[in-house]
Order: structure tokens, then C-alpha cells, then sequence
């Protein structure tokens, strides 16, 4: 199976409501949002998060996700990764000053 998402969000639009966050963050993903200092960064971090695991929803139509029990880290290259099930998924993100971007890919 090959199969490919893609998410764009507009950081500005991120609000740091604990119920979101519960919602959308890993228990993990959410210590690392209360560690950093400004608010931008969290909103971009916020947003990155929820573009990534918004890509890989729509790359596996068909899988029941719930997107808090999904944790994304950072390999040694600071580059996205996940592990879900035995899928392998390539993660991409970019993002300027307004918006995040995501693609999910899956093989």
C-alpha cells in the first residue's frame, strides 16, 4: 500500500485551550509544549502537531485514530517520525511565519 497525506494550517489559528490540547497531543507532546517559553511557539508547535497527525489521517482512511495516543518525535536528524502499527511513514514539515505544511506518506 502507498498512500499520501497532506495538511496546511495557518499557525494564528491555533488556541491553547487545555481541552485541544488534550485532545490532540500526546501525553509527551504536551510536556514538550509547556517547556517552551513563548506563545508563538507554542501556537507553531501546536500547529505542526496537529498538521502531521491530520496527514496521516487521511494517508490511512481506513484505521481508527485517535490522535492523542499518536506520538510524534524527532529522529537524530530533527526530522518527524511516528510509529504506528507496522506502517512504515514518512513524515515531512515546513512552515513559515503564518502557516505549518505536512505531508504524511505511507508504503
Amino acid at each position: 500500500m502507498k498512500n499520501v497525506g497532506i495538511d496546511i494550517i495557518e499557525i494564528n489559528r491555533m488556541q491553547l485551550k487545555p481541552k485541544l490540547i488534550e485532545r490532540y497531543l500526546s501525553e509527551e507532546e504536551a510536556i514538550q509544549l509547556q517547556r517552551l517559553q513563548s506563545e508563538v511557539g507554542k501556537k507553531q508547535f501546536l500547529a505542526s502537531r496537529w498538521a502531521l497527525k491530520e496527514a496521516i489521517f487521511k494517508a490511512l482512511p481506513f484505521e481508527h485514530l485517535v490522535f492523542s495516543e499518536i506520538n510524534i518525535t524527532k529522529n537524530k536528524y530533527g526530522q518527524p517520525t511516528v510509529k504506528i502499527k507496522d506502517y512504515q511513514i514518512s513524515l515531512s514539515l515546513s512552515h513559515n511565519q503564518t502557516n505549518v505544511i505536512a505531508i504524511a506518506v505511507i508504503f
